[in-house]
């Protein structure tokens, strides 16, 4: 009971201070923002399409018998200059169009809103979720009051615990309400849009949504325990940003075992990438190695940070 009273403080505290909504509610301007993009693509290949059709038709051209033609893209020198020459460009244009929609539809929908979570948003976000819940209680000196009153492991406990089931609600929150607002917006769009000649068009995604979602988890609860060790590591907050920051947005792939890598390797098996969200393309490394060596990763700086905060805790009380 002891030990669920703490998840209990930890959780109200992170709703207190408005931790957890501030992560959502960035998540989903992220959203937001991606699914405009992607909905002005789609207005802009068929703004494309349809100047292509009337040239055809001015041209007294088929249409229909071009788009069902297959069309082939080719590099060459115009004019001093390399350009894309592009043979039946109704057919191109078309299957732009079809991409796009097939990009905002509820078929992959879905999994696009997962993917720019798990793979752009949560490695930051969750980090510095974990660096904070750790370093709260320094910034508002509360630490020793807590120590002296709560055995140091049930401290770290309810802390990994609180993070867990507050990364829980907030994705699958997160995601029902940013699908929700994207199937608002598209039919918004698709409102004050012409789509008659797509009308005969069907998406199938054969990926596994429960094993999508699964996989999500699992990996923010990892970059979690990755911003907490940090928090465990350093008396101040602006380096760990520091370091976070950097390693997502700048530093490169450093091979085959690092947590980028390793990442990238175990996302391809679950999630396609046919949308505006890409990953790097890992370095050769079975499946269930880079999963096995991210649990060990995240076990090992678990335990090194109970130990840490351990041996820190000794100076705190004195």
């Amino acid at each position: 009971m002891r030990i669920l009273n703490s998840i209990k403080k930890e959780l109200q505290y992170g709703c207190y201070s408005k931790a957890f909504a501030i992560v959502s509610a960035i998540f989903i301007l992220f959203v937001c923002f991606n699914l405009f993009s992607n909905l002005n693509q789609l207005k802009q290949n068929l703004y494309v399409f349809n100047i292509s059709v009337r040239n055809a038709q001015e041209d007294g051209e088929d249409i229909n018998a071009l788009i069902e033609q297959s069309f082939t893209t080719k590099e060459e020198n115009i004019g001093g200059a390399v350009g894309t020459v592009i043979e039946n460009p109704i057919a191109y244009d078309y299957h732009n169009v079809a991409n796009s929609l097939y990009i905002v539809s509820n078929e992959y929908l879905p999994s696009q809103i997962i993917e720019l979570y798990s793979f752009i948003v949560s490695s930051v976000l969750c980090s510095v979720l974990g660096l904070y819940m750790m370093m709260y209680d320094k910034s508002n000196k509360t630490l020793k009051i807590k120590v002296i009153r709560t055995p140091i492991k049930n401290i770290i406990i309810s802390k990994f615990a609180a993070g867990f089931i507050a990364i829980t609600i907030i994705s699958l929150s997160t995601f029902l309400i940013s699908f929700i607002f994207g199937v608002v917006a598209r039919e918004s769009v698709f409102s004050s849009i012409d789509l008659s000649m797509f009308s005969n068009l069907t998406f199938q995604n054969d990926a596994n949504i429960f094993a999508q979602i699964i996989c999500s988890l699992l990996l923010s609860y990892i970059f979690y325990i990755i911003g907490f060790f940090l928090g465990t590591i350093f008396n101040g907050i602006w380096i760990p940003l520091l370091i976070i920051f950097s390693y997502n947005l700048f530093i490169p792939n450093l091979g085959v075992y690092d947590l980028k890598n390793l990442v990238s390797r175990i996302a391809y098996v679950y999630f396609d990438f046919d949308g505006s969200i890409s990953l790097i393309k890992p370095l050769d490394i079975a499946p269930g190695l880079a999963a096995t060596i991210l649990l060990v990763i995240s076990a090992v700086l678990m335990f090194a940070s109970y130990f840490i905060f351990k041996k820190k805790s000794k100076y705190i009380t004195k």
